[in-house]
């Protein structure tokens, strides 16, 4: 078994499990647009975690750590969202990937200087 088998494999999976989601955001008329601002604004939401974490002054305890890498990971999962959004309701555009690709850096950005913080 090659990695492109076991790539298309783990895809295969992971769209079945998100794609009842990806469905509602489409009828709740989500664009996916909207979708990686959510991201965005999350990954700042991270950010914040990470700042109050470290202004609280007791940077042993691990708790801000928790939550902020809980949600990385939920702003991850709305990566993903955006992409599978604009090709099951057929909105795939130039500009959408454009705007999803440098929202990305920003959103790593606002994550790692809150990381760094």
């Amino acid at each position: 078994m090659n990695f492109a088998t076991i790539r298309a494999a783990l895809q295969a999976g992971i769209y079945k499990v998100i794609n009842p989601f990806v469905r509602l955001l489409i009828k709740l008329g989500f664009t996916p647009n909207a979708v990686t601002l959510t991201g965005l604004l999350l990954n700042i939401g991270v950010a914040i975690v990470f700042i109050v974490g470290g202004e609280e002054g007791n940077r042993g305890d691990l708790r801000y750590v928790g939550w902020g890498g809980a949600l990385i990971l939920f702003a991850g999962l709305f990566d993903m969202l955006d992409g599978q959004v604009a090709r099951l309701g057929n909105m795939k555009s130039t500009y959408g990937a454009m705007f999803d690709s440098v929202l990305d850096r920003y959103s790593e950005l606002f994550t790692f200087l809150g990381i760094c913080y």
